[in-house]
């Protein structure tokens, strides 16, 4: 089985020339620290991100500003990865250097470099490459949001459906290839297509049945069709000529009732002027106004010439008013004729249409029983071609299911020996609250998640990722990627179940996996497998045993970048940043 095995972490800061390095052993590496915020995430994130999974760093780190690399070994060839944002540069044995300039890239290589590849249903449903972090799915537990009932540890997943993206975990055990996301899609492409045709099958079948129902009730002789279809054409004729007629009436009376509004309107406004009129009359005759001739000394009323100019303007309203009247009764008149008029077409229109509706042999009866025998026979025509189509469909659908079939007894297998494995790691971690008998052993397979309180989900969360690795581990297809663990104690837990957890991942799981553990306060209590401790503590002092090294770093985020590691090292990260910036 390949084995691929983290050697050296560096991380520089390509702004302000700060660095950070770290190597790795073969085993179980513990990085530790007696404070939380001090880097260890970070450093644990930075593993998978370089190798093209997508992660959250903190809020303190900048990934625009890192250039991290990591040189691991694959079959115990040594690589060195680079990557700042998504653009990559891979040092291979040979000393070969190549360039990646996005995630698609670079997962061309690494899927040719591990040995097989994951195929994922993306956009529009076409089935393409997965990006690198399907590889390291079941191999990461985040910090933040790994240890949840359902985990996300890593970032932008939400693009891919979720039960294909658990899929995903088989293309390791080998039993899915290149060809089985597409076996599924061409099944469910021919199953659509299947229940399109069987809709169109039963409207075909239906609308015949229709026209047998037709053909048995059709009472119509051919020989006397052309008069029927002559008489029918007649009606229609004569329908057309009193339904142009009614509409031109209709015309006429809509715009008689409009005038009749306008001389309403017109007869209000007249009304309203008489009024005002009237109001004018008595102003005039509370007014006493008289003046001399300076000629003849006779004494004028001016108020009556007043008055007799408004008697004037009353009488001429009046008189028209009178008029309008006159036209409006007339019109009236014409209206109730034009309406009796109508009614009349109305009636008839009636008769014509009861006699259409009551008339078997009508038009379109003629027609259709005309072209009856050419309907059916084409019908029949394309029921045949929708029978034969829909057999065809169902032979391929049945060796697809032949082939998916196979497939999934190879998975019904492994996912009953990982509830074995299941099995194994909740006795590990002594769960109780579920138990995994015989009659429910089906519900657990690699894809279900459990919840629970605080200090329970941890363990059912490290048992998931450890039965699944062994299930990977077992039937020996994929590669030994390292496991990487971020802060497995809590708060919630009691000391001694944080204790216990400890010490099982340290000392009782045995896999050939190396093991990265981030994790608070850790103490060595027993030495029963060989492994390193990389310990972050804010002591001033430096603790060294020949069984474990003790390194003192700084105690905020912040510094576990520094320029010191720079400058101690600064031909190397010069020579990094060189080979990264310069196109090969």
């Amino acid at each position: 089985m390949n084995n691929l095995m983290f050697k050296q972490l560096e991380i520089i800061d390509i702004v302000t020339y700060e660095a950070f390095s770290i190597e790795f052993v073969k085993g179980v590496n513990i990085i530790t620290s007696t404070d939380n915020s001090v880097g260890k995430s970070t450093i644990l994130k930075s593993l998978y991100y370089v190798l093209g999974a997508e992660v959250k760093f903190g809020h303190r780190i900048n990934p625009k500003n890192l250039l991290i690399i990591l040189k691991f070994t694959f079959n115990n060839d040594e690589y060195t990865i680079m990557r700042n944002q998504n653009a990559y540069k891979v040092i291979e044995p040979n000393n070969i250097i190549n360039s990646f300039h996005n995630n698609k890239a670079i997962s061309k290589f690494l899927s040719e470099l591990y040995g097989f590849k994951i195929e994922i249903e993306g956009t529009k449903k076409r089935i393409e490459s997965a990006p690198p972090v399907f590889y390291y799915l079941p191999y990461y537990i985040d910090q933040m949001k790994g240890w949840q009932p359902d985990p996300e540890n890593f970032e932008r997943l939400g693009q891919f459906n979720k039960p294909k993206r658990d899929a995903s975990l088989y293309f390791h055990l080998g039993i899915l290839g290149d060809d089985y996301l597409s076996l599924i899609n061409r099944k469910e492409e021919l199953s659509n297509e299947k229940k399109d045709l069987n809709i169109k099958h039963e409207h075909t079948h239906n609308l015949l049945k229709i026209i047998e129902e037709e053909v048995t009730s059709f009472d119509i002789s051919l020989n006397n069709s052309d008069e029927l279809l002559l008489q029918k054409r007649t009606h229609l004729k004569k329908y057309q000529k009193y339904n142009f007629d009614a509409n031109n009436i209709k015309q006429k009376l809509l715009e008689y009732k409009e005038t009749l509004y306008q001389l309403n309107f017109t007869i209000k406004n007249i009304d309203k002027s008489v009024r005002n009129e009237e109001s004018k009359k008595k102003l005039i005759n509370e007014t006493d106004l008289y003046i001399d001739c300076p000629n003849c000394e006779f004494e004028f009323n001016i108020p009556q010439n007043k008055l007799f100019k408004v008697n004037y303007n009353v009488e001429e309203l009046q008189s028209h008013k009178v008029e309008l009247l006159d036209k409006k009764s007339k019109l009236i008149n014409e209206i109730t004729k034009i309406e009796k008029e109508l009614y009349i077409f109305s009636l008839q229109l009636n008769e014509i249409e009861q006699i259409q509706s009551g008339n078997s042999n009508s038009l379109e009866s003629i027609m259709k029983f005309k072209g009856l025998e050419s309907t059916k026979n084409k019908l029949l025509t394309k029921l045949k071609e929708y029978t034969v189509s829909i057999a065809e469909i169902e032979i391929d659908i049945k060796k697809i299911t032949a082939k998916i079939t196979k497939i999934n007894k190879q998975k019904s297998q492994i996912d009953y020996k990982y509830s074995e494995f299941l099995e194994e790691y909740f006795s590990l971690f002594e769960i109780t609250e579920i138990v995994i008998e015989d009659n429910n052993r089906k519900q657990f397979v690699p894809s279900k998640t459990f919840s629970s309180d605080g200090a329970n989900q941890i363990k059912l969360n490290l048992a998931r990722l450890y039965s699944l690795v062994s299930l990977i581990n077992h039937y020996k297809n994929g590669v030994l990627f390292p496991i990487v663990i971020d802060s497995p104690k809590t708060g919630e837990q009691s000391f001694k179940n944080n204790k216990n957890t400890l010490d099982n991942l340290v000392h009782k799981i045995k896999l050939d996996n190396q093991t990265i553990i981030a994790t608070i306060d850790f103490e060595l209590s027993s030495n029963k497998r060989k492994f390193k401790l990389i310990k972050r503590s804010r002591r001033a002092k430096l603790i060294q045993n020949k069984k474990l090294k003790v390194i003192k770093l700084a105690d905020r985020e912040a510094s576990l970048l520094n320029s010191s590691i720079f400058n101690e090292s600064l031909q190397k990260y010069e020579e990094y940043i060189r080979i990264f910036t310069t196109d090969q």
